[in-house]
């Protein structure tokens, strides 16, 4: 069994976060036929600057999970034992906070992925979704007004991310929006480490969205 534990803490919007226990079962590795990349620290080079956005129309596109994050990138930033896992939460149950999570249940669609180490407490799940252009407004002001998220725009592009604790260890966040789509990255990372996976999960629901 995997003893992946990529949790999501229990982040109230505007308080400090207090820890929440990991999953409650164990993923299980997938075969990945990706070659491996070079070995990486979660502290590894961020990924170039999102291209241009493009107008996008929903319904969305979004990527299946081979699709939605290269294996490249997986293992650049964690390291070239990474491989893809079973998905063992749901998409609310991993974000960072009630906000996210809520935003996420009431989602036009969503997908839901996850990647680490087997055999270890190291990994991370990506979700992507798209939400109405009301619930996308409204979770980037609630971010906003909780004060504790570093913030970046690039173009159409909004991200906010931060570090977080549990009682496992540090581990991070970052919810990207591009228009109405939307990507959360969270996991055993650091911020400079989850960023520029969040970063290309969007670049992938981008890319599958272009008219």
């Amino acid at each position: 069994m995997v003893a992946s534990a990529v949790v999501a803490a229990a982040l109230l919007v505007g308080c400090t976060p207090s820890a929440a226990p990991g999953p409650s079962s164990s993923p299980t590795a997938k075969e990945s036929t990706a070659a491996p990349a070079p070995s990486a620290t979660a502290d590894g080079p961020a990924s170039p600057s999102p291209t241009a956005s493009v107008a996008l129309r929903g319904p969305l596109t979004l990527p299946s999970c081979p699709d939605l994050l290269p294996m490249s990138v997986v293992q650049t930033q964690f390291g070239p034992n990474a491989v893809a896992l079973d998905v063992w939460s749901t998409a609310s149950e991993v974000m960072a906070g009630p906000a996210a999570a809520d935003a996420v249940s009431a989602a036009v669609s969503s997908e839901i992925c996850a990647w680490g180490i087997p055999n270890s407490d190291g990994g991370f799940h990506v979700v992507a979704a798209e939400l109405t252009p009301a619930a996308a407004t409204s979770l980037i002001s609630s971010l906003r007004t909780a004060g504790t998220f570093t913030e970046q725009a690039t173009g159409a592009r909004i991200s906010f991310t931060r570090d977080l604790e549990n009682e496992i260890g540090s581990y991070a966040v970052t919810y990207i929006f591009d228009q109405t789509a939307w990507v959360t990255a969270v996991g055993a990372l650091t911020p400079a480490g989850i960023r520029p996976i969040g970063d290309a999960a969007m670049d992938a629901v981008v890319a599958a969205n272009r008219d």
